[in-house]
């Protein structure tokens, strides 16, 4: 079962609610949107049409992808943030960065920020655009079986220094 329907279940308050999933057909999206969700990550085009249209204002986060088949390409989101001001009913928050699982490497995790920082920078210095939110998803390694080491806490520690260095000012959501 689909989370929103869990979460509409439950009786958790819309506005604590942030869509996100690659496949959301129309007919759902537009319940969401009838149910009062206003929290949306745009995975694709075909979804940014879809929102873009909404007769309310909602708040979006757009997912750049990382070279895999989730979210929407560097061209495609920069063509969105270029035109932001012309959506009246989308407040364009933010982007999402993921690429991946089980990654144990600081030296990747620090070019996938540098990455998501230049985005950022580039969107801010090109278009005007403010960057609020940063979701970041670093694919923190988990160990699954009991003859596994790693040594988490040096881990964080290096990983809790990479977020303070980042320039980013807005809020970062891992």
């Amino acid at each position: 079962r689909d989370e929103y329907y869990i979460c509409r279940e439950k009786g958790i308050n819309n506005k604590k609610i942030l869509i996100s999933g690659v496949y959301k057909t129309p007919e759902v999206i537009e319940e969401m949107l009838q149910d009062g969700i206003t929290d949306f990550t745009i995975e694709s085009i075909e979804q940014f049409e879809l929102l873009k249209n909404a007769n309310k204002k909602i708040r979006v986060i757009i997912r750049i992808t990382s070279g895999n088949q989730f979210g929407i390409n560097l061209e495609e989101a920069e063509e969105i943030i270029k035109n932001h001001s012309q959506y009246e009913n989308l407040d364009i928050i933010g982007i999402q960065y993921f690429s991946g699982t089980q990654k144990k490497s600081i030296k990747n995790l620090s070019r996938e920020l540098t990455f998501a920082q230049e985005f950022i920078d580039k969107m801010k210095n090109d278009y005007n655009f403010e960057t609020r939110e940063l979701e970041f998803g670093p694919g923190f390694p988990v160990c699954y079986f009991q003859n596994e080491e790693f040594d988490e806490e040096e881990f964080f520690k290096e990983f809790s220094e990479l977020i303070k260095e980042l320039p980013f000012k807005g809020q970062i959501n891992l």
